[in-house]
């Protein structure tokens, strides 16, 4: 094996850690098998983030293995089309805001955030089938 690839939130970022570079797991694991690796992970992301990223990098980058670490339900996504950005939602962000506050009061569920975490998972699934990608799923759903 010659080239690792990482993609998650905190967890694989290793936001908890005292020095995430070598403390992270990406880093463990590619020591172990005496490999360079990539991590694009970032902390707070949503899966909706995680899988677009992770498939974009690898539109133009070929790896032995990629981990991809699907995070918490709750953490959303969405296009803004008035301000032609893409919004983050996590439920931290909800004490901010009203809008968003009403948003996990009056319309988020668990069932709709599993069936958005399970529609990622298949989406990954089959992007890695469709370019013959190995890969390895970890779910974190730290709640």
């Amino acid at each position: 094996m010659k080239s690792l690839f990482f993609s998650g939130c905190s967890i694989t970022w290793g936001d908890e850690l005292k020095n995430r570079y070598i403390e992270r797991y990406s880093t463990i694991v590619s020591k172990h098998y005496n490999t360079r690796h990539v991590n694009l992970s970032k902390c707070g992301i949503s899966n909706d983030s995680i899988v677009r990223n992770t498939i974009n990098h690898l539109q133009n980058t070929k790896y032995d293995v990629v981990v991809i670490q699907y995070t918490c339900h709750p953490r959303l996504e969405y296009f803004n089309d008035q301000n032609n950005i893409i919004e983050h939602w996590t439920p931290q962000d909800a004490r901010k805001s009203q809008k968003r506050r009403n948003y996990y009061v009056s319309v988020y569920n668990d069932l709709m955030g599993a069936e958005n975490m399970w529609k990622n998972v298949f989406l990954f699934d089959s992007y890695c089938k469709s370019v013959g990608q190995k890969y390895v799923s970890l779910i974190a759903d730290h709640f």
